[in-house]
């Protein structure tokens, strides 16, 4: 009795301080009665598996993924599986070791259940967390952007952390149930995980980094790409007024050669000639470009200007409107980029099979509520669409590879709870609006 006490006092504080460092890294906590099942399996197992119950934990929140709300991607899901084990193990064996050196074998023998159970979990414990609150920025952009990251590197130290939690629990049985004694490599052994532990998050922050440079730079380019693109349908418009100018003075002209002769078929006649056969007007809907001015945000003011640009050469009928001035959106850029042009090349891809192509872009104010309005409706074939799979990674309309952006963006939205986006489906007409609420500040 006195042993099963024992051992369900020790596996339920390893594993409260394995879950508490799952929480801090993944950004979710597991749900109490999980933890309760998790604590039961390991010490129904601890007979049989031993030192090998860490196989049992890391599977158990590796599963977890599937249970969750915000399921985590399979790569970035065992990064935090693993990377809690094995950490928290190895910190907790260091603690052991140097409590053992510092107060020596008789004095810490005297206390060892106490300290097993508080001083050393707590200490691995807080240094996990020094450890982790390094690379915080990181991770949080390793998880936002997990799906369009190349993961080859996750993939490696997933395998490594592997490999090396497995050599550390096996010397751990090996030392107990074979040597007997200390195992004098074990001391090695220590020191080149630890040295491993900070390397490997040295390296997930250089990496990461890195990542975050070349997405900058990309974001930069798209930019500048689509600024140029703005400022040619800009030059454009303006040599198509200067050409109107110069068309409408010799129109006057003419029209007041005719209007002399006060004779109405004479003038009809100019008239039909002149202004019909000619076709001396202009195109009225490039002009709304110009509402863009509205938009204060240059990246932003980029990807609609080029999106609408896109629509137009591919023959649809752009209907845009911003009223009011649209700035200080409480979103990062890059989430803020991703989402419109996610939108906005689905309405094109849409409406662009469709007999009657229309896209329309409408942004509202509503000051009283603290909320802006992105509603983008594009024409529809109407068909059967099942709303609720939209969102589901894989689910497309269009078939082939497509089927990621409407899950893209439900999962960066996960990111905003004051971000919300609506769809609804009439007939003919697709219409997405994303809402932005005034951030709470906590």
């Amino acid at each position: 009795m006195i042993f099963l006490f024992d051992l369900a006092s020790s596996v339920s504080i390893q594993l409260l301080t394995i879950c508490l460092l799952y929480k801090s890294i993944a950004k979710m906590a597991i749900p109490i009665n999980h933890f309760l099942f998790l604590v039961f399996i390991v010490i129904t197992t601890y007979p049989l598996l031993n030192y090998f119950s860490f196989i049992v934990i890391v599977l158990y929140l590796f599963l977890l993924k599937f249970f969750q709300k915000n399921k985590l991607d399979t790569n970035l899901a065992w990064f935090y599986s693993i990377y809690s084990v094995f950490s928290s193990s190895l910190l907790a064996y260091f603690f052991t070791v140097l409590l053992h050196f510092i107060f020596g074998k008789t004095l810490y023998d005297n206390y060892e259940i106490l300290l097993n159970l508080t001083f050393i979990p707590a200490l691995s414990l807080f240094t996990n967390f020094i450890l982790v609150k390094k690379v915080e920025l990181e991770l949080t952009f390793l998880r936002k952007n997990i799906d369009i990251l190349n993961q080859n590197f996750l993939f490696t130290i997933n395998v490594l952390l592997t490999i090396c939690c497995t050599i550390q629990f096996t010397s751990y049985w090996i030392e107990t149930h074979l040597l007997k004694k200390d195992n004098p490599i074990r001391a090695y052994m220590l020191v080149s995980f630890i040295l491993l532990i900070v390397i490997l998050l040295r390296y997930i922050r250089y990496k990461i980094r890195e990542m975050e440079r070349q997405r900058i730079q990309e974001l930069k380019e798209n930019q500048l790409h689509d600024l140029n693109a703005y400022v040619q349908q800009v030059e454009a418009m303006y040599d198509e007024i200067r050409s109107f100018k110069h068309d409408y003075h010799n129109v006057l002209i003419s029209l007041n050669e005719s209007i002399k002769t006060k004779d109405l078929t004479v003038i009809e006649h100019a008239y039909k000639q002149v202004l019909i056969k000619e076709g001396i007007a202009l195109q009225e809907e490039q002009y709304s470009l110009t509402k863009l001015n509205n938009l204060k945000t240059l990246p932003i003011k980029g990807v609609f200007s080029t999106h609408i640009i896109n629509a137009w050469q591919k023959k649809i009928k752009v209907h845009f409107e911003v009223e009011d001035v649209i700035q200080d959106e409480p979103i990062e850029i890059l989430d803020y980029i991703r989402i419109t042009s996610i939108l906005l090349d689905n309405a094109i891809e849409a409406a662009e099979i469709t007999r009657d192509p229309f896209l329309t872009i409408v942004f509202l104010m509503n000051h009283n509520r603290k909320e802006k309005r992105i509603i983008i409706e594009n024409s529809y074939e109407n068909e059967q669409l099942d709303t609720r799979k939209l969102f589901q990674k894989g689910y497309s309309t269009k078939g082939g590879d497509h089927g990621t952006g409407l899950a893209t963006v439900e999962k960066i939205l996960k990111e905003y709870p004051h971000i919300s986006l609506q769809t609804e489906v009439e007939p003919f007409l697709f219409r997405q609006t994303l809402i932005i609420r005034e951030e709470i500040k906590k």
